[in-house]
């Protein structure tokens, strides 16, 4: 029988029919102590909403997000409507961290969210993540910036939707020298399946574009070769 199985490390999820899952579980209950969570409502940090009449599927990263706020102490935080202004090389320059591990670590995270199911920072961590090597007073503010915005804003996520065709869709955009200092563009991609995305990335484009359309074209051709 089919069965379907996505893995990281020692955390499993199986689709499949019911005789071919317990099959499964039963040959591998013979090798190795493992636990069986039924259903599953969370994986690697993201909480799976399963709604079996409208036939959706919802993630979120409430509990992940919840902890980053208790670290940085911005549960008490008014809310923001965007997770940054102004790009970081358009803000006025701070002072050198004399610690540069807690922002990166604090990007690491924002990484992770990102990646995973915050699709709207995506701009936001690929500008923090410029800003790795020296970062400054400036840069740290913008990243709980970044945790402030996710933590007003936790049941976002993707959603996706059983009724809705099998239909792959992407768009790609971009800005036209956006980075005031290099005069680079920067590339933004989303590809959607099942009324949700499912890949999504914004990346500075290696080259200078020289018009708007050119900037563009890029963009599209990298989305493409992503696909």
């Amino acid at each position: 029988a089919n069965l379907q199985i996505v893995e990281y490390v020692d955390d499993l999820i199986l689709k499949g029919s019911a005789m071919a899952i317990n099959n499964f579980k039963t040959d591998l209950q013979t090798k190795y102590e493992i636990r069986d969570y039924g259903n599953p409502q969370s994986f690697l940090g993201m909480e799976i909403v399963r709604n079996r009449e409208k036939r959706t599927v919802a993630l979120t990263q409430k509990a992940y997000i919840q902890q980053l706020a208790r670290v940085y102490q911005l549960q008490d935080s008014h809310s923001v409507d965007s997770p940054m202004v102004t790009p970081l090389d358009q803000q006025t320059a701070g002072e050198l961290l004399s610690d540069a591990s807690e922002y990166r670590k604090l990007v690491g995270s924002l990484m992770y969210c990102h990646s995973a199911t915050r699709f709207d920072v995506t701009f936001a961590v690929s500008q923090l993540s410029r800003k790795l090597a020296k970062p400054t007073t400036t840069d740290m503010k913008a990243a709980r910036r970044v945790v402030q915005y996710l933590f007003h804003t936790q049941d976002v996520g993707p959603t996706y939707y059983g009724k809705q065709p099998i239909q792959l869709i992407g768009y790609s955009d971009a800005d036209y020298a956006g980075d005031t200092k290099t005069r680079r563009s920067t590339s933004g991609r989303i590809f959607m399946f099942m009324g949700g995305p499912i890949s999504w990335a914004a990346k500075q484009q290696r080259a200078v574009s020289t018009s708007t359309a050119q900037a563009e074209y890029i963009a599209l051709s990298t989305a493409v070769i992503v696909l």
